[in-house]
């Protein structure tokens, strides 16, 4: 499977989660925002996502690009971009022993780096480390 391929079931799993959790998802027409998906939050607010996701490396993390563009254009996402970024990791399908994937839900203001480095609670090459951006695990509520 290709990247752009990855990034549309990547988006599709991360809709068909918000959905599953009550939330309305939209899709902009075309492909040329820097969103992904328009989601309604519990209060009806509109959020723009920007869906994220990343492949197992050899030192079993996850290293996520929070840019946009390509070479010399590349810029962090901000807040004229999109509200929320939203990672989702393939833990299931890289752990036997893990039976979902990881979804991180993090304000576009905490993600002002080119990228970063996620580990699936108690892997990696040191299951001691803990990811920068755990507390956003799970951070559903982030979209009120």
């Amino acid at each position: 499977m290709n990247n752009k391929a990855k990034g549309v079931a990547a988006e599709l799993a991360v809709a068909h989660e918000l959905a599953r959790r009550g939330y309305g998802v939209a899709w902009p027409v075309g492909d040329n925002e820097a969103y992904d998906l328009i989601v309604t939050g519990q209060s009806g607010k509109l959020y723009r996502v920007q869906v994220k996701s990343a492949k197992l490396t050899k030192q079993h993390s996850y290293r996520v690009g929070f840019v946009k563009g390509v070479g010399d254009t590349r810029q962090c996402y901000s807040t004229e971009d999109t509200e929320v970024i939203v990672v989702r990791l393939p833990y299931d399908e890289d752990y036997p022993d893990l039976s979902a994937p990881g979804y991180y839900v993090i304000p576009v203001s905490e993600a002002q780096i080119s990228k970063g480095v996620f580990y699936p609670p108690g892997k990696g090459r040191y299951p001691q480390w803990v990811c920068k951006y755990e507390e956003y695990r799970d951070n559903w509520g982030l979209l009120k």
